[in-house]
């Protein structure tokens, strides 16, 4: 080695980018080369090349192997070398460990010149020991077939094998035993890897496939966006803004209506479309926790992170509704690994200006992320080509272009609404306090306990607070205890390793919380929706040092309890179902006779507890010409609202009895729900 080898090896860590260096080898007899394909792997590793020698520096896909160093972090990230490759010599260790690096972390793999080695080679090689040449040979081939089968799918390696057919077949056909026996091998094991993960996926897919339209809830918010939705099916016109977000006058963009209205086109109108979409956009974000966690860290991890998001009974619940909060999960998720991708390619950025878009048309809540993104791009715009530019600013427009035409035909007067709003620090009744700090710090802490359990023979209704059931399950003290202590670990592993992955889902998670804090209105726990698929990963990182026996049985044990909590559910009383069974059996009776429609329960406020009837009635039965639902909604349907004299009086109850003046003409109970018939003149 020279003076320089060791410093060049250590100073290039100073760049926190750089995860393992590369440095230049001259063999004894070898001319300098003139090649800048150092380390190169083609092909898909049909073609590899080496020129160790070459004098510039450069970033490569893998290493010579007599010269290489690698940050701790990123060995452990990557479960170190693979020992399942062949002796005597482990031929291709280094090329598989650099690949993996390289190929997950673009120009994270240097080569350095500076950082020189003089190898002497002995004629019979580095590794002299009783092993023939025919063995070392064959082994070598074992080999490249298992680092082509483990690091390439199917398509690649036909790739592969067809660029490299005719030299194969013509210089080494001899190899081919055992290149093949290799190839078997790394398929055989990859197999294994992903048997797990699918027997647990399959578990996951069961419990969120459970009673899929039995358990749907349809309410207020869902009839609202249905209400609007299907507007757009009878007479599509393009709007420029979609639903009001929550009590701060701004409304969304109309991304999320017209998917509702595309769902509706395909079913009629029927709310069970988007009874199915909820549940299999909650397998996909599911497995996107699978993806983005064994990208960022290990497959032990992802395994955990997918276990947890897609095994909790709380996060199952809340795909069991369409509604806009429905894309907060998948959205955080992606914005996040958006911007860990973007330090290494910023044209990932393109995906995180498209997705700040869909996140103006899905829910304001995802807001309290643009302070990341902001900062995450500034520190690297100088890396930030025009194309880039230019694909980021046609990704984010064509999903906000009606907002803003919407803002500058109204004096930008729902831009400026959440601004007004933080401004006046909320006003009125949901001002900014100590009470609803503490409030909503105590919602946090439970949230963050009932993610591992919630009680068995429960309902959506009551956990989510829907109308006038609200029968939360209280959270295991031990559980929140659990989850602080889990958290408070990964700042702990965040600020030690300050790895830029740890920051960014740190820095997330930190303003999902301090927003959730003290923000001044209702401390709905959907709001932590993006906190908990954050969390969830967490999880993953923090149990992951966890001994594998005592980790599949607590997964196991987490399986079990929270799907014996979605089988014993007693939602279907309150869902979609139950509601159309009963629509139907009173429209046996009601005909094609016009009546009004009116909705009682507890909560004595007017519909909108017990919204989700009017459409339902619509569209399982016949459209009433009066309803509680006119109220609110009547400006969405002028076309339907007409004077005509109703015959009947339908009167839909949830959980109550309804006081009966007069004799009613016929009583229908379906679940929670009671449907009554009455003459139109009778009270």
């Amino acid at each position: 080695i020279t003076e320089k080898t060791v410093k060049t090896h250590l100073k290039a860590y100073d760049d926190k980018t750089i995860y393992a260096v590369a440095g230049r080898v001259i063999n004894d007899g070898e001319k300098v080369s003139s090649d800048n394909q150092v380390g190169k792997i083609r092909w898909y590793g049909a073609v590899i090349t080496k020129n160790f020698s070459y004098e510039k520096q450069t970033f490569v896909d893998f290493p010579y192997g007599c010269n290489m160093s690698y940050r701790k972090s990123i060995l452990k990230e990557m479960e170190g070398f693979d020992e399942r490759l062949s002796a005597p010599i482990y031929a291709y260790n280094e090329v598989d460990i650099g690949y993996r690096i390289s190929h997950k972390y673009k120009n994270s793999f240097i080569f350095l010149p500076d950082a020189l080695v003089y190898h002497h080679k002995h004629n019979g090689g580095g590794t002299r020991n009783n092993f023939s040449e025919k063995e070392v040979f064959q082994s070598t081939q074992f080999n490249y077939g298992y680092f082509l089968g483990k690091n390439f799918n199917v398509f690649e390696n036909v790739v592969c094998a067809a660029r490299r057919f005719v030299y194969q077949i013509m210089k080494e056909p001899q190899a081919l035993p055992s290149l093949l026996q290799g190839y078997i091998s790394a398929k055989k094991y990859k197999k294994q890897t992903y048997l797990l993960p699918l027997i647990v996926f399959a578990s996951i897919a069961f419990l969120r496939l459970w009673k899929v339209t039995e358990f749907f809830s349809f309410n207020f918010d869902e009839e609202y966006q249905a209400s609007l939705a299907w507007e757009q099916v009878k007479n599509f016109h393009p709007i420029w803004i979609g639903v009001s977000a929550s009590n701060v006058g701004y409304y969304l963009g109309p991304g999320f209506t017209y998917l509702n209205a595309f769902l509706f086109k395909l079913s009629q109108g029927d709310p069970t479309s988007l009874a199915w979409f909820s549940v299999l956009f909650g397998l996909v974000t599911t497995l996107s926790v699978y993806y983005v966690a064994r990208n960022l860290f290990n497959n032990k991890t992802a395994l955990i992170a997918m276990t947890i998001y897609g095994g909790s009974a709380l996060l199952n619940f809340f795909d069991r509704r369409f509604w806009n909060p429905t894309p907060i999960p998948f959205i955080t998720l992606w914005i996040v690994y958006s911007l860990i991708k973007g330090r290494q390619n910023t044209k990932w950025y393109i995906l995180t200006a498209a997705l700040v878009g869909a996140s103006l048309n899905a829910h304001l809540s995802l807001v309290v992320l643009f302070p990341l993104i902001f900062f995450s791009i500034l520190w690297n715009i100088k890396k930030i080509r025009p194309f880039t530019w230019i694909g980021m600013g046609i990704g984010y427009l064509a999903l906000t272009i009606p907002m803003l035409v919407f803002d500058f035909a109204h004096n930008f007067d729902n831009l400026r609404a959440p601004l007004l709003f933080i401004a006046n620090r909320g006003g009125g009744e949901s001002s900014l306090s100590m009470a609803s700090i503490l409030a909503h710090i105590v919602v946090f802490f439970q949230t963050i306990g009932r993610v591992w359990f919630i009680n068995l023979h429960t309902n959506i209704q009551n956990e989510q607070c829907l109308g006038a059931h609200c029968t939360i399950s209280p959270a295991i003290p031990w559980l929140i205890l659990l989850s602080s202590a889990i958290l408070l670990r990964f700042i702990y592993i965040a600020f030690k390793n300050k790895s830029a992955i740890n920051i960014h889902i740190l820095s997330a998670l930190a303003l999902f919380m301090v927003s959730f804090m003290f923000y001044s209105g209702y401390s709905a726990e959907y709001y932590l929706l993006g906190f908990l698929i954050l969390f969830s990963i967490v999880i993953g990182v923090v149990v992951s040092k966890v001994n594998n026996i005592v980790l599949i049985l607590s997964l196991l044990f987490f399986i079990f309890f929270n799907g014996y909590t979605v089988v014993t559910s007693n939602q279907e009383q309150f869902g979609l179902i139950t509601r159309k069974k009963l629509i139907q059996s009173m429209m046996n009776t009601v005909g094609d006779k016009p009546f009004s429609l009116e909705v009682y329960g507890n909560d004595p406020r007017k519909y909108h507890p017990y919204g989700g009837w009017r459409y339902l009635f619509k569209t399982y039965g016949v459209t009433p010409v009066q309803s509680f639902a006119d109220e609110f909604f009547g400006w969405i349907y002028p076309d339907e609202s007409n004077d005509t004299k109703p015959e009947y009086k339908v009167v839909v109850t949830d959980s109550i009895e309804y006081e009966l003046k007069n004799e009613s003409i016929q009583i229908f109970q379906e679940g929670a729900f009671k449907g009554y018939i009455l003459e139109a003149s009778q009270n």
